[in-house]
């Protein structure tokens, strides 16, 4: 009598055990980038109101008054002055990225003092902010025949746990602040301002560096 044998053999246990055991490391891998993203993103939404304050207050002084300059002041961070023409005379507001150290931590801020005088700061919570930033200034002429100019100024920031979606080489730009203004470039030299105080210039529509740069 012929016995039918289903047993497994030992090279057939082998093959399953390393089958089952690649399933169980992409399973693993998934679930690990998903967590990785997941908190990539929860850094970024941290940051969303104290990022949308902090442009919505740049902002008021952009669409209030004659912007007319932006000047980069010496530093090892970001650091800028928003020239303004306000009632026949300039007037500066100041932006700046500030690294606070409180006992074992740092913490990034930003600062911004209005042209009214007031100070505002923002911490960006769990992340750091890169000294090295980045903007774009240029002019051209519209259908209409009038020259308008560009300026765009964005500071890039990161987790401050340094993961591999959310870095200098890999950045989520979520939560990068990205401050811009368009007006006429007649605008710059109205209501008795005596010259052009941009330095932060370049017309090429590319875009430079801004703060503490290793390149």
């Amino acid at each position: 009598m012929n016995l039918n044998n289903k047993g497994m053999s030992l090279l057939e246990l082998l093959v399953t055990i390393i089958m089952v055991g690649v399933v169980l490391i992409f399973i693993f891998q998934l679930l690990m980038d998903l967590k990785g993203e997941r908190d990539t993103n929860n850094y970024a939404y941290d940051n969303q109101v104290n990022r949308a304050e902090l442009i919505h207050t740049v902002e008021k002084d952009l669409n209030k008054y004659y912007l007319v300059g932006v000047r980069q002041i010496a530093g090892n961070n970001i650091n800028i002055d928003f020239v303004y023409n306000r009632n026949n005379a300039e007037v500066t507001a100041t932006l700046a990225v500030d690294e606070v150290r409180e006992g074992n931590t740092t913490k990034n801020y930003v600062s911004y003092k209005s042209v009214s005088g007031e100070t505002f700061y923002w911490e960006m919570k769990n992340a750091v902010i890169d000294p090295c930033g980045e903007f774009i200034y240029h002019f051209e002429t519209d259908a209409s025949g009038s020259t308008m100019f560009y300026f765009k100024l964005t500071m890039f920031v990161y987790n401050r746990i340094d993961h591999r979606k959310n870095n200098k080489e890999s950045n989520n730009p979520m939560d990068d602040i990205e401050i811009s203004y368009l007006n006429k470039l007649n605008d710059m030299f109205l209501k008795g301002v005596s010259s052009n105080r941009f330095n932060l210039t370049n017309t090429n529509n590319e875009p430079k560096n801004i703060g503490k740069c290793t390149n």
